[in-house]
Order: structure tokens, then sequence, then C-alpha cells
């Protein structure tokens, strides 16, 4: 897993398996805009370049989240936050606060209560449902860039993911609102409190308009950053050696925003053979983000029946 955010963001992946299902994405320290709206956020927090997450923005002790802009709560959907911390949290690190009236939903880590994170719902003049989890058993997990998922059925029974990870309850029940908040959704503001002498660095915050199962925050989390294209130099690397005539191939390649679905090879006087002729059982896996495995068979013969060169000398291979 790997939670460092690429240089040179430029978009959204639109081939990313959760991507239909994705109506936020704030990325916060490189362009600090919501990716989806292609919003500019209001931030006005230090810059910071974190070497487990990337390009971030630092809050301290008594700084309210300055984003001029809110998340849409609601039941039925699932929040991300990607962020770390420098020497722990102090006594509470607010990361939502949702609130309208008499409905509040508000998820917080609380550092003086066991290490806890806590959610507490509460709609209409009903009493408040508080669920508690422990997932961090050492100050330096605390610690650690964390990548933490939680979710909310329609029936406001809530889940936490930590790296991966489902989390396991305090006291081993969650309490679901079930309550009907009387306005939909409740305007979510990010990192309203962070009680701490030290850096809370935050990366994004993401939202799913669905209830991520269990293998999709494992497959989310392992590659967050699959969502996102940037810029890069796409790149093949073969790994089996040089090209030969009638050889199975194999490499890997690198800095593709969405699969590739032919191959070209071109000589130094522009004879080329490609995928759709010569070239033959070309297959591309996903490795997560923007790469590849790929595979492929060279022609048997490199000149053609008639004798006609089909390549000569240094060899370039393109994937399209």
């Amino acid at each position: 897993m790997s939670l460092l955010k690429p240089a040179g963001i430029t978009g959204l992946n639109t081939g990313d398996a959760l991507y239909s299902d994705l109506v936020t994405l704030w990325e916060i320290g490189q362009n600090d805009k919501d990716l989806v709206s292609d919003t500019a956020l209001g931030t006005t927090r230090a810059v910071a370049a974190d070497a487990d997450i990337g390009d971030c923005r630092a809050y301290n002790s008594g700084a309210i989240g300055d984003f001029s802009q809110t998340i849409a709560f609601a039941k039925g959907a699932s929040y991300t936050w990607i962020y770390k911390t420098l020497q722990g949290y102090g006594p509470k690190t607010t990361l939502m606060d949702a609130a309208t009236n008499f409905n509040q939903a508000e998820f917080y880590i609380d550092r003086a209560s066991s290490a806890s994170v806590r959610l507490d719902q509460r709609y209409g003049a009903g009493s408040t449902a508080i669920t508690e989890w422990h997932p961090f058993s050492s100050d330096a997990l605390m610690d650690a860039p964390n990548i933490l998922t939680l979710t909310i059925d329609a029936g406001g029974t809530p889940a936490l993911y930590v790296n991966g990870s489902v989390v396991a309850p305090n006291g081993g029940s969650v309490a679901a609102n079930a309550d009907t908040p009387d306005s939909s959704p409740i305007p979510h503001s990010v990192l309203t409190e962070v009680e701490s002498a030290d850096n809370f660095y935050l990366g994004a915050v993401i939202k799913h308009d669905k209830v991520l199962s269990a293998g999709e925050v494992s497959t989310f989390h392992g590659d967050p950053w699959a969502a996102v294209s940037f810029a890069g130099t796409p790149s093949i690397t073969l790994t089996n050696g040089d090209l030969e005539p009638g050889k199975a191939m194999t490499g890997t390649a690198s800095n593709f925003t969405s699969a590739p679905t032919a191959l070209t090879a071109t000589d130094a006087d522009s004879n080329s053979i490609s995928s759709a002729s010569e070239i033959t059982d070309l297959v591309v896996t996903s490795t997560g983000g923007d790469s590849y495995d790929i595979e492929f068979t060279m022609p048997a013969r490199i000149t053609s029946g008639t004798g006609t060169t089909l390549l000569r000398g240094p060899v370039t291979l393109e994937l399209t």
C-alpha cells in the first residue's frame, strides 16, 4: 500500500473502477481543488511536502479547517481521509462536523480516550448514537501515514476501515441511527478542530456516493491515487530480454492514464509492425494506478514472404 501522492495531477482517471461513484475528491496541497467539480478549495494553511503522503497542507493547535467549501453529508455513502500526524494528536482532532438544526454527525479522533475514533450521530430531537473504535494499538501506528474510510449505510449503521482493514467496534457493536434527518444532506465541514501542538498533515478528502464493500475498500486503500490522472512520460520496460523473432515477450508499462490496447514496434527507418497484424497475443493487465503488465508475441519472421524487411536495427515500442 502506498499513500504517496503522484506529482503532476491533472484530473480524474475515468477508467478507475470507482469513478462512477466518486462525487468529491479534494486534492489538498498540490492543486488545492475538488477534482470532481474542478473547483478551487479556499484554504490558506502552509503547504508541506511529506515523504509518505506527498503534497499536503499542515494544520496545528487551534487551527480550524479554513476550507470555504463543505461536503454534502448523507447516509448511504463513504467518506475517506488521507493524512499523517507528527508527534501525535492532542485530545481531539475532528475530521468531520456536519450539522444543521438538530441534525449532527461528528467524526473525530480522541487521543485522550484510549486513542479512539468516534462517530456521534443525532438526527432530529432524538438521542445521540455513539460508536467508538480503537484502531491504533500504539502511538507509532497513530502517527503513521493513514487512510481512513467511514461508511454509513441507509439505516445509519457505520463501519470503519483503516489502511485497508475493517476495524471492529469497541464493545463489539455499532450504534445505528435510522432517524431521518430534518434536511438532507447536511453540510459537512472538514477538519474543524485540531487540538495539538504538532502538525496534522491532510492530503485528501474523498466521498463515494455508495457504501463501499470491504473488498472495494481494500482495493481502494491499496492504491487510492488510481482515482487520478497525472502528467508523466509513458514508458515500456521489457522484463525477459531483447526482442527476437517468434519470442513471447513480457514487460511493464508505466504512466498510462488508461489501459493501452495497441502495440507498435518501429525501427530507425520508420518500418513498423503492430498488434493489429504481425505482433500477436497482446495482453495488458493493470497492476494499480497508471502501471500495467504486458505480454505479446513477436512474429516468427522479421521479413515478409517477399523478403521485405519489416524491422531493421534498434526498435522503439509504443503502446497506445
